[in-house]
């Protein structure tokens, strides 16, 4: 992936209107630079920009695009509230399930599921969110989601650690001939190193072989590329496994080094038993001894614990040999308790799988039985219109002339009723739009207020003074609110004719359901300047009962007419 600097996006105008496979790569590295903001106000400077270069240029997936950069920030960063920052992201997907953008949506999905396995480390949820991803990618081309195979690639490995390979197997041939170029190499070669890893563990070692030399045999791959070492070590472990120790041993030791140098203390840590084993076995104990030392350091550094089990066994089969028995022993204790420990966990991880496999059978379940439905309606659809047309056959000449005039008659009224329809959820929906302004602006001064810094004071100041509602706005928000209330205002000024505009925007806001702070966010103002108002309106009212302005708003009921 090319690492573009954020200098390179001239206000960003790169994204613009642009198909996702014409602006991934833009994408990708734009959310490296949300990893490396220090701050939440660098964060949401960045993504203020996009979203106000979206709306200007009336893009709206770009003004998405700058939400979910800052909700990638909050998510990644692990500074806020995890239940905070993953229901940002869902709302993204959400937001973009609406909108038709299956790209943002398959991407805040998978960004989720990375999140849980490998941050949190909570498989379950984040297989679910795996799950999900993969059925989303199922209804888009490899053409049109350039991410297609890093996506299988990471999707397929979650099945490979449930040991379900034949699964694994069957989404990565959704990749594996896929072509690539120099900016998708090494997702090309994951593809063919995790095969070759999946037909080793079914056993099928004619296969795996083929697949790690595919992935030494990729272009753009150099010698010295610690992808090259990986697959050169795999291929050193399924001649370990055939017993072929010559073969095994040079490119085992590669393996070793190479991941050494590289810090990598799993890998360095498997390759350095095979070799301990390789060596107790030829007698050459000194250095079984030496590697068998050094692993255990690893295996500590990497924190992989499932390498305790062959650990273990290869110490014993070193100090059996060593004819120290008493040390032999203690290995064999703590490699039966290993082998319990990782068949615990094989054993949560089968269980899991299970009842993730039932979910998926009752969803295929219902979709037959949907389809099944489907199919018997549309059959006795048919046959009730052939009747029907039959009957209408005969009457229709009868009634022809008598019902001409009424049906053009009805299906103008009904085009009304639709068209009244349409205005009323458009306005229903431009309302749902403020709200949801008002609560981002609430959010914002929530996360601002945990910040303790001069530049965060002035900004929540900023932000505290902005208002959502501006006066050039109000002409504007008063069409739609009397579209979905129709005759409130009217109302409300019959009821406190000396009713000020100021206050009139309180209480119109307050019978859209917001809180006193919201309603101060919207307008710009403090709390203390509504509560302000109400004194002032209170004095107003000849109805001395009513407490506060939300019952105020609540009370003006417009008289229907009939």
């Amino acid at each position: 992936m090319i690492l573009l600097s954020l200098k390179s996006y001239t206000q960003y105008d790169i994204l613009l209107h642009k198909p996702y496979k014409e602006k991934y790569l833009a994408l990708d590295s734009l959310l490296e630079t949300a990893k490396r903001c220090t701050t939440y106000l660098e964060a949401l400077a960045v993504s203020d920009k996009i979203q106000q270069l979206g709306k200007q240029h009336n893009d709206p997936e770009m003004v998405l695009e700058g939400k979910y950069y800052l909700a990638f920030y909050i998510l990644a960063s692990e500074k806020y509230d995890e239940k905070q920052a993953v229901n940002r992201v869902e709302n993204i997907a959400e937001e973009a399930e609406k909108k038709k953008m299956l790209p943002l949506q398959i991407r805040a999905n998978y960004i989720l599921g990375y999140y849980f396995w490998n941050v949190r480390k909570n498989y379950e949820k984040g297989f679910r969110y795996y799950l999900k991803t993969d059925r989303l990618m199922q209804q888009i081309t490899p053409d049109e989601f350039p991410n297609f195979s890093k996506y299988y690639n990471v999707i397929s490995s979650t099945y490979y650690t449930f040991k379900d390979y034949q699964t694994a197997i069957r989404l990565l041939n959704k990749v594996i001939k896929q072509p690539f170029d120099k900016y998708n190499w090494h997702d090309k070669w994951t593809s063919y190193n995790n095969m070759g890893l999946y037909y080793d563990k079914l056993g099928i070692k004619d296969s795996a072989l083929q697949y790690f030399q595919r992935a030494l045999e990729i272009p753009f791959l150099e010698k010295q590329d610690i992808r090259y070492t990986i697959a050169n070590g795999n291929i050193g472990n399924l001649y370990y496994d055939q017993g072929k120790y010559e073969k095994a041993v040079p490119l085992l030791r590669e393996n070793y080094e190479n991941a050494v140098k590289n810090e990598d203390w799993g890998v360095a840590a498997g390759a350095a038993i095979l070799l301990a084993d390789i060596y107790v076995k030829n007698h050459e104990f000194d250095q079984a001894e030496q590697l068998l030392y050094l692993a255990r350091s690893y295996i500590s550094k990497s924190e992989k614990k499932h390498l305790l089990e062959s650990y273990y066994q290869v110490a014993s089969k070193f100090y059996a040999a060593y004819r120290r028995t008493e040390l032999g022993t203690i290995y064999q204790d703590s490699l039966i308790a290993a082998i319990k420990q990782n068949h615990s966990d094989f054993d949560a991880m089968i269980l899991l799988r299970a009842q993730q496999k039932y979910d998926l059978n009752q969803l295929e379940a219902e979709r037959q039985s949907a389809h099944l439905y489907r199919k018997m309606t549309r059959m006795r659809t048919v046959t009730i219109l052939a009747v029907s047309i039959l009957t209408i056959g005969i009457l229709s000449v009868f009634f022809f002339l008598k019902r001409k005039s009424l049906i053009m008659g009805q299906e103008q009224k009904q085009k009304e009723i639709d068209l009244a329809k349409k205005q009323l959820e458009l306005a229903e929906m431009q309302l749902n739009g403020l709200r949801n302004r008002i609560e981002e602006k609430r959010e914002n001064i929530e996360v601002l207020k945990t910040i303790e810094s001069d530049e965060t004071i002035e900004r929540l100041k900023d932000l505290r003074r902005k208002a959502i509602i501006t006066g050039k706005d109000w002409k504007d928000f008063c069409e739609t609110f009397d579209t979905v209330y129709p005759g409130y205002r009217y109302h409300l000024k019959l009821e406190v004719p000396e009713i000020s505009p100021a206050e009139t925007r309180s209480v119109l806001l307050y019978k859209l359901g917001l809180e006193t702070e919201q309603v101060a966010d919207a307008l710009g103002v403090s709390k203390a300047t509504i509560r302000t108002t109400w004194y002032r309106l209170k004095n107003k009212l000849s109805d001395t009962k009513i407490k506060n302005m939300q019952e105020l708003a609540a009370s003006i009921k417009p008289k229907t007419t009939t």
